[in-house]
């Protein structure tokens, strides 16, 4: 088979597929971002490589015929979080450039078989609809039969991303419909990867069966920190001092998790090990729902999320108490050793106090469904080079989830449609 993969970011379509039982002979991705062509290139190297879809002549680039094409075409135009100009801004636009390569293949007599195109749910709403109703017509104009369906990436993973998944298949007909995707197919992925963690393959994947893999464990990243107004005032008995952290609307609360302030008649919400923090906008008067319980909140191409480092007890030797004595006593590292006991060891076991930390790239590949480290290399200029993590996390943020795509592929493979 072959396989189009237009707007392809880190090639989560492409794994999807892949995950589906897919085989391609031939693949060809279109991708201006330079960071995630390399990791493309790295991850997919007999794959080539078309560069900006405005410029991709199908007559010269590609071949004769064409069985999936794919693309979560720039979502920024149609975003609840942007400006919502959608066709009026140039990325909108770009959704004609799908539609120009669909139509060369009709003129040819050889059409692409089906399509599967992503976007945000902000497409659907976006100027009363009839954005999605352009985008609707200038699909079925070209022949194709038409469906989607908003489908949400905590159906199978610890991350809370609604994305709108538009499928084609050429002609019309009595066939099965690929949407929609019901408790049945999500049962099945689930069946699936337990079956890849019992055979010990899909590296990466397998951890993501844990709907609070967001919170996973590393040493020394961003500490919680009280509010301006608080820096110096007493905090469960004792004081604390400010840590340089732009993190001003957290407060540390030992053992209970971190107090996180939003803009509710409460005015704060617990985040614990296991819940996600969304720290975009600190200082924000209006703010709500920064705590994800149990999940993270939709991934950004900034990373502005964040999850607790849990409370640890580290077994330290010879430290000193009150009058010079060693001692075996828990107590917190913000404050000094209490009083020795009569029957003092030479070990002691100290209290950490928990902390906020950013999520780890990995973790943020895990939360898309991609094996660990899928984004840490690149082939870039024919040289295999370290991704940096801000790179990373922006690949992670504009990619598609590559288990609802899987979903999606299987109902196509199946012979549904």
């Amino acid at each position: 088979m072959r396989l189009l993969d237009l707007f392809s970011g880190i090639g989560g379509f492409h794994k999807g597929f892949e995950q589906a039982g897919y085989e391609f002979e031939w693949t060809g991705f279109s991708e201006i971002d330079k960071y995630a062509s390399a990791v493309y290139k790295h991850r997919f190297p007999n794959a080539k490589e078309l560069g900006d879809i405005a410029a991709i002549r199908p007559e010269r680039d590609l071949p004769d015929h064409i069985d999936i094409l794919c693309g979560g075409f720039p979502c920024q135009a149609f975003s609840m979080a942007g400006k919502r100009k959608g066709f009026d801004d140039t990325r909108g636009t770009l959704f004609f450039e799908i539609a120009r390569l669909l139509r060369h293949y009709i003129d040819t007599g050889k059409p692409i078989n089906h399509f599967v195109l992503e976007n945000v749910k902000g497409l659907l709403s976006h100027d009363n609809g009839r954005t999605f109703a352009v985008i609707y017509g200038v699909l079925t104009d070209l022949g194709y039969t038409v469906e989607c369906q908003l489908l949400n990436t905590k159906w199978v993973l610890p991350q809370n991303r609604e994305r709108i998944y538009i499928v084609g298949h050429i002609g019309s007909g009595s066939r099965s419909k690929v949407f929609p995707i019901t408790e049945d197919d999500k049962r099945h992925y689930e069946e699936q990867l337990s079956r890849t963690q019992a055979k010990g393959q899909g590296q990466g994947v397998q951890h993501t069966q844990d709907r609070r893999g967001c919170a996973l464990p590393r040493d020394g990243q961003v500490k919680a920190v009280l509010t301006p107004n608080r820096v110096e005032k007493r905090q469960n008995g004792r004081r604390m001092k400010e840590d340089g952290e732009p993190m001003f609307t957290l407060t540390g609360q030992d053992q209970h998790g971190v107090m996180v302030k939003e803009a509710t008649s409460k005015g704060y919400a617990v985040a614990q090990e296991g819940d996600s923090i969304n720290f975009c906008n600190p200082n924000s008067k209006t703010r709500r729902g920064r705590v994800g319980k149990g999940i993270a909140q939709t991934l950004d191409t900034g990373m502005e999320q964040a999850t607790i480092h849990p409370n640890k007890i580290k077994i330290l030797g010879n430290l000193k108490g009150q009058g010079g004595h060693e001692c075996h006593n828990v107590h917190s590292t913000q404050g000094i050793a209490p009083s020795v006991r009569e029957n003092h060891g030479k070990t002691t076991m100290v209290y950490k106090q928990p902390a906020i930390r950013r999520l780890t790239p990995i973790e943020c590949e895990r939360l898309q469904g991609f094996p660990d480290q899928w984004t840490s290399k690149g082939n870039l200029n024919g040289k295999v080079v370290d991704i940096s993590d801000t790179q990373r996390y922006k690949q992670c943020g504009n990619a598609v989830s590559v288990p609802i795509v899987q979903l999606v592929a299987e109902r196509i493979k199946n012979g549904q449609v």
